[in-house]
């Protein structure tokens, strides 16, 4: 591709939460366990423009690629290790353009091979081939979404099914719970035959498999409140909210809670059109400003919703970028709207995507964004009107299970002390927190496991450990009291 026909996409990209920087040391927290049914699928955030770039040839820049050139020929050539490396052209270029764009200052700038960008916009918009459903592990997988249109939406299947078999093969045989989405994928417009469990009876659906966006989902609760879930701000997002948005109008709804909780962002236009369905068409949502002094402004471009009295918007630490643009704007434009929850993680920068050629990309910090009234959040958050916390059952780390470390009686362990957070999440007598294994700690967990058939003879192990993460993560699924912030937000409702 010539020099100066490099596409550019301009983006407000989401952060890698630092806890997925120790994945191999320990599992996810509760609430990142949610999986579609066709794959898991992580959030970002970006939006898109189109532009140019045309390198630079003076002579210095010559000087540094020539060089870069022999040191690439001479660990082609001269590296002891480079026969034993597969694929050792492609290994040294993505070390060395990966090197290039890594500093200290400016973590969300970086190259993206062909896997990575293939991955990176796949994962932007949540798009996906399958059932359609999100579902949690439990010990049967509980559906928590049916989004709307998807195959298993058109079949009948609902919230709150239990998945017994895909094709005849029950899931509970299966090694490990994500080989359900094998069963589920395929081509769209194939079936596959779904057994769920509903109030104790069996039923199969034929699903025909179809593309689907997991972007947003929205039901109506208790008391006629509405509820948008907005999972990160796709391509579709806006369209596909319309669809929750206007079965909700028809039942009168007007009231609504917009959940961005773990919403690491999404397109910068996504985030804009989703805020003109409710804030007046021409007001200024965000601006963005580059190191040049150039300004943008983004305004809202009609046809909102009118019906709604009252928002209540719901945010956590994970709660990024243009999800913290879009409750900036609500807040600071809109009457009525209250952010609740606890502080968000404050990512106010913009990141422009240049499409190399060949399929890769650059994707580079070029500019900050600023809210209606001119504030940046970057590195600072939003802090809520109203601070409300989940259980820490639901938002510590969970760590791998270590047969290594202790569990008697007067013994402590980071293990003992997510052990006691989720004994006393269900509802066990626990007189401590700390990882300390009293007798308390003790005769709850024995009793857990007398309660659940599990042999504790021996005491604890993968099984049982595995068992009480299990039943957290189905508890909190299934049983709406359990989420704090959420609760909180009904309550507020109900006294507006």
């Amino acid at each position: 591709m010539a020099a100066n026909h490099h596409e550019k996409i301009s983006e407000i990209e989401a952060r890698l939460w630092p806890q997925q920087d120790q994945q191999n040391k320990r599992r996810k927290t509760i609430l990142q366990t949610i999986c579609l049914i066709s794959g898991c699928i992580a959030i970002f955030m970006i939006g898109i423009l189109v532009g140019g770039y045309q390198p630079k040839t003076d002579e210095p820049t010559t000087v540094f690629l020539n060089k870069v050139k022999t040191v690439f020929e001479m660990m082609q050539e001269k590296w002891y290790y480079h026969d034993e490396i597969e694929n050792i052209d492609e290994q040294l270029m993505n070390n060395a353009l990966l090197g290039l764009t890594a500093t200290n200052e400016d973590p969300h700038t970086t190259y993206l091979n062909l896997e990575d960008t293939d991955a990176f916009f796949t994962s932007i918009d949540a798009n996906a081939v399958g059932l359609g459903v999100s579902y949690v592990k439990t010990k049967s997988p509980l559906i928590t979404a049916v989004y709307k249109g998807s195959g298993a939406d058109q079949a009948g299947i609902k919230e709150g099914d239990i998945i017994v078999a895909v094709d005849g093969i029950n899931v509970n045989e299966l090694d490990d719970i994500s080989q359900i989405q094998n069963l589920a994928m395929g081509e769209a417009g194939t079936k596959v035959v779904v057994t769920i469990e509903r109030n104790g009876e069996t039923i199969n659906y034929t699903v025909t498999r179809s593309d689907f966006s997991a972007s947003v989902y929205g039901k109506i609760l208790d008391n006629n409140i509405g509820y948008l879930k907005i999972n990160d701000f796709g391509s579709t997002t806006a369209a596909d909210a319309r669809g929750y948005l206007d079965e909700m109008i028809a039942d009168g709804v007007h009231q609504l809670i917009i959940d961005l909780r773990n919403d690491g962002g999404g397109y910068l236009a996504s985030m804009q059109d989703i805020a003109s369905l409710f804030i007046p068409e021409g007001e200024v949502v965000l601006t963005t400003e580059d190191a040049n002094g150039t300004v943008d402004e983004y305004k809202t471009n009609g046809d909102r919703y009118t019906q709604f009295d009252d928002f209540i918007i719901l945010v956590d630490a994970n709660t990024a970028s243009a999800a913290e643009a879009f409750t900036l704007a609500m807040d600071q434009l809109l009457d009525h709207v209250t952010v609740m929850g606890s502080t968000t993680y404050g990512k106010g920068s913009v990141q422009s995507s240049f499409s190399l050629g060949d399929g890769s990309y650059l994707k580079v910090t070029t500019s900050k964004w600023f809210a209606p009234d001119g504030s940046s959040i970057d590195g600072v958050g939003i802090e809520p009107d109203i601070t409300v916390y989940l259980d820490e059952a639901l938002t510590s780390l969970v760590y791998t299970y270590d047969d290594t470390q202790p569990s008697e009686i007067d013994t402590v362990s980071y293990q003992t002390m997510t052990i006691q957070q989720q004994l006393s999440f269900l509802g066990y007598p626990i007189e401590r927190k700390d990882g300390y294994m009293d007798q308390t700690t003790y005769d709850a967990l024995a009793n857990y496991c007398l309660d659940h058939g599990h042999d504790f003879s021996n005491g604890l192990n993968q099984t049982i450990y595995d068992a009480l993460y299990d039943d957290v993560n189905a508890r909190y699924a299934s049983d709406i009291t359990t989420d704090a912030v959420l609760m909180k937000a009904i309550q507020e409702m109900d006294h507006a």
